[in-house]
């Protein structure tokens, strides 16, 4: 495959069974699964507002609060990894879906 350009790329969002072919990015949800995404997503900003390095904790918590880090990246990861449209900021979109 010519890595510039998507010839030979799957557009589907269902990973191939066989394991020795690629997983993209956008297939992963039909590996993963929601409730695996968001508690993955849930665990890292669990830990990231949980740091025991102050100056790394304040730069997230001066921006928002756990809860909505953990919905707003959530919602975009469901979102890029095939699992429909979840994240409110891709209404801006530039190609059809």
């Amino acid at each position: 495959m010519d890595p510039s350009s998507f010839a030979g790329v799957p557009e589907t969002t269902q990973a191939d069974p066989d394991p020795s072919k690629p997983l993209y990015f956008w297939q992963l949800y039909s590996v993963m699964g929601e409730e695996r995404i968001k508690a993955l997503t849930q665990q890292f900003y669990t830990y990231v507002f949980n740091d025991e390095n102050d100056w790394f904790r304040k730069i997230f918590a001066s921006m928002t609060t756990m809860e909505m880090a953990i919905w707003s990246a959530s919602t975009f990861f469901l979102d890029v990894m095939g699992g429909g449209r979840h994240y409110p900021g891709g209404v801006r979109r530039q190609y059809p879906l």
